[in-house]
């Protein structure tokens, strides 16, 4: 361990009085009382010079004098050296939707330890491992620091931290929705999670290429397919995105799409809002791909009106029947 060596000893019979652990390198002794029990016992020296091995004599008394065979153990020490072979990982790039924060890592030097407060402002320890290349908190709050850590072998008695890093340089994505101003949304930005959390695609591959959301630190979600043209398409009916919205201000927001849609048959679209599902919209055809326009400020006919609490709601878009739309924002304007 870390200037100390731990010996645990096992005793797996009634007889045993009392233990004597002696260091060889110094000539130092531990005596204690067993008083007969079975068990685990623990044996700590502190104090210990690192870089350094050292060599233990265990043996056991019974009630008679008569002493066990020894038995002879080493462990290694280590110390300030050590710790500062450690250094913390660095954030390729941090990012929080609405549903919480994703960290992007650009190296794996070690294993992390994660602090922060969740939501409701309750102190939150998460540990990764040293494989892992993005961490997902969906329960972020704020106030988030890590610590690289490491322990120099696997049955250490101590585990060696740096010097814990703040992390408060991130992109926020969040939506955040008020009486003040409308707001606009990139559909590119729906929440974390994946395939059936954060989306549902019904291809596993992103057939437009776009690398966005891994760019944001989600590489989590590669069936949604991204175009460079900010927009989602290969559109197939039953598809869609989840959006969590902070709602500052309690009351009816409306809803806008804009789209752009190259069907004979027209397009639609759905909402479920907090699970519920709202009517289906008909988007009549443009036969233009590059056609985008807001749905409902171009067609006021079938708006959805929307009635929100304050605090914390979801927004499914769904794509309805027969697909074969392209859409880039969506849009809440409080009436």
């Amino acid at each position: 361990g870390n200037k100390r060596v731990l010996i645990e000893v096992t005793i797996d019979n009634e007889k045993v009085q009392k233990m004597n652990v002696v260091c060889n390198n110094n000539d130092s002794s531990i005596e204690e009382d067993v008083n007969y029990k079975s068990g685990v016992f623990k044996f700590y020296y502190d104090d210990l010079e690192e870089n350094k091995k050292y060599d233990f004599t265990v043996t056991c008394i019974d009630r008679y004098g008569n002493q066990s065979k020894p038995i002879n153990v080493s462990a290694n020490v280590y110390g300030e050296s050590f710790q500062s072979t450690l250094s913390n990982r660095t954030v390729e790039v941090a990012t929080r939707f609405g549903n919480g924060l994703v960290v992007k890592w650009k190296d794996r030097p070690g294993s992390c330890v994660l602090n922060y407060k969740d939501e409701a402002g309750k102190e939150v320890t998460k540990y990764i491992t040293s494989g892992e290349t993005n961490s997902y908190l969906l329960d972020f709050g704020s106030d988030l620091s890590y610590a690289t850590y490491a322990v120099p072998e696997s049955n250490a008695a101590d585990t060696f931290y740096v010097a814990p890093a703040i992390l408060d340089n991130y992109e926020d994505l969040r939506s955040i929705l008020s009486a003040s101003e409308t707001r606009e949304i990139s559909v590119f930005n729906f929440d974390l999670g994946g395939e059936g959390i954060g989306y549902h695609d019904n291809s596993a591959n992103n057939e437009a290429g776009y690398n966005y959301r891994s760019e944001k630190g989600d590489d989590n979600s590669p069936g949604v397919d991204l175009e460079f043209g900010m927009n989602i398409g290969y559109t197939g009916e039953g598809e869609w995105q989840m959006f969590t919205l902070d709602v500052q201000d309690a009351g009816t927001y409306t809803f806008d799409l804009f789209r752009s849609v190259n069907n004979g048959n027209g397009g639609y679209y759905s909402l479920e809002v907090d699970g519920v599902p709202t009517n289906s919209v008909y988007m009549i055809n443009d036969n233009d791909w590059s056609a985008f326009k807001w749905q409902h400020a171009t067609y006021p006919e079938n708006q959805p009106k929307l009635h929100f609490t304050k605090g914390k709601h979801t927004v499914k878009l769904v794509i309805g029947e027969g697909g074969n739309f392209n859409y880039k924002f969506i849009r809440f304007t409080y009436e």
